[in-house]
């Protein structure tokens, strides 16, 4: 009993840790590419993209 206690409060914490340190990131759409090309995300962070092209770009 205690142990399982134990472990659904270090999950809790950690859980509460993650969702704290989401970062916020631009990626810019420039002719035929993406910058930075790869991005390293967590659920929670908030991904931007600026449109760089001049021309209309879907982002799937």
């Amino acid at each position: 009993m205690y142990k399982s206690l134990m472990f659904s409060i270090a999950a809790l914490g950690l859980c509460a840790a993650q969702s704290a340190s989401a970062e916020p990131f631009d990626i810019q759409i420039e002719e035929g590419a993406f910058y930075p090309e790869i991005t390293y995300l967590i659920p929670g962070d908030e991904v931007k993209f600026v449109n760089n092209n001049g021309g209309t770009v879907k982002v799937i």
